[in-house]
């Protein structure tokens, strides 16, 4: 799992909801005791999710905007 933001967005995936273009990607951190997170990021909007499936990279995009929604 990488550990700087840059990495982690070249890892991760994009996603369309409702329009909104996003960019999901798996970040964990040295300074965060919580562990990773699945971070969903457009151009005016950061989400964090720290409950998330393993296999997040193969859920189908509905699935996904879900998740995010839930955040």
């Amino acid at each position: 799992m990488p550990d700087n933001v840059g990495n982690a967005k070249k890892d991760g995936r994009r996603l369309v909801v409702d329009g909104e273009s996003w960019v999901v990607y798996e970040l964990s951190s040295s300074y965060d005791r919580r562990g990773a997170s699945l971070v969903f990021e457009c151009e005016t909007v950061v989400r964090r999710v720290r409950d998330y499936p393993r296999h997040w990279l193969e859920l189908p995009d509905a699935e996904l905007a879900r998740l995010m929604e839930g955040a």
